[in-house]
């Protein structure tokens, strides 16, 4: 609120799984975000999560969907407890920048690999009627949700 710059992408890892700031969850936090994106301004959110337990993903990723044109998740290759959440401010057509990046790194296997895996690995995410609704300044879904997942979470592990 103290700038008007707009970024061609902000990366928010302000969350320590389970405890996540409701302040940083809300369609309110988001749509602020938006207006301080350029046109095809991306942000990227790192979220922690409980192994196949995936309604943390799903809350943040549906309050984004009025908010922004297109979300996609990532499960980060190798690590059981992290999505990352990538939302545009405009189509992204995402594959297709992905095909370049991997024919660039052609000669690199490495990073060929890690786009390869991150290509395959990508998916648009849909809002469907069995998940949850999105968190507002209102009713901060979050702290209840994240209780929830670590109360069971604790009881799964004794």
């Amino acid at each position: 609120k103290l700038n008007n710059e707009k970024y061609d992408m902000i990366f928010q890892d302000t969350y320590r799984f389970p405890y996540i700031p409701f302040h940083l969850a809300t369609s309110e936090f988001y749509k602020e975000i938006f207006d301080h994106l350029k046109e095809g301004g991306i942000l990227g959110i790192n979220l922690g999560r409980v192994e196949d337990d995936y309604r943390i993903v799903d809350t943040i990723a549906t309050t984004l969907i009025p908010i922004f044109k297109e979300v996609y998740t990532f499960d980060i290759p190798r690590n059981l407890m992290n999505t990352l959440l990538i939302a545009s401010t405009a189509p992204l057509n995402l594959n297709e920048k992905l095909e370049v990046l991997q024919n660039y790194y052609k000669d690199r296997s490495d990073m060929a690999a890690l786009t390869k895996n991150f290509k395959e690995g990508l998916k648009k995410f849909e809002r469907s009627a069995s998940k949850v609704n999105l968190t507002t300044d209102d009713a901060p879904k979050i702290e209840s949700l994240t209780h929830e997942i670590a109360f069971n979470y604790f009881l799964k592990n004794l």
